[in-house]
């Protein structure tokens, strides 16, 4: 997620198919249905239209999958329990794995590492990749795209925040110019 910028409901939904490995592309096309029947891994629609988009994505990322698609098959064939409902972010049964499980394994991982003072959620990589891409000085509307915002005044007052990187270099321009 910290890679791409997906909310974790887009990312559990994503399978093989997805991936453009040859154009280095991900289709973020629908997100997990997290009604009743979230076991079935049904796909739902996504937030917003500008949700539906084709993402450039890096060669770290593009390992990753591959890495994961080939876990995923080897679990299949060594678990007769084994769903296998094409996704990739799945538990050691099939089944896509849930927000609040996911959530709650990394509150728990945060304590270990004595950031237990930090709300951490699944949330908290889209939140540092939107983050990394201001700091960058990536335009708004370049971001907006990437990470599906339709309307800027989210990405303006969640996301793009002044991070202290930025007041730094914001220092260092100023000191260099002389001013």
């Amino acid at each position: 997620m910290f890679l791409t910028g997906t909310h974790i409901g887009e990312a559990i939904e994503m399978q093989a198919k997805d991936f453009d490995f040859e154009n280095s592309q991900a289709f973020v096309n629908g997100s997990i249905d997290r009604s009743g029947e979230y076991r079935r891994g049904i796909k739902g629609s996504v937030k917003t239209n500008a949700s539906y988009r084709n993402l450039d994505i890096t060669n770290r990322t593009l390992c990753l999958v591959k890495r994961t698609i080939e876990e995923v098959t080897w679990d299949s064939m060594e678990n007769d329990k084994f769903e296998n409902l094409n996704y990739l972010f799945v538990t050691k049964n099939g089944v896509p794995v849930q927000n609040n499980s996911f959530n709650l394994a990394l509150k728990k991982a945060g304590e270990r590492v004595d950031l237990a003072h930090k709300n951490l959620s699944s949330h908290i990589f889209r939140h540092t990749h939107v983050s990394w891409l201001a700091e960058k000085g990536y335009p708004l509307k370049a971001i907006m795209d990437r990470v599906g915002h339709e309307d800027s005044k989210i990405t303006n007052q969640i996301y793009t925040h002044v991070t202290k990187s930025m007041r730094v270099n914001i220092l260092e321009d100023l000191e260099k110019d002389g001013l």
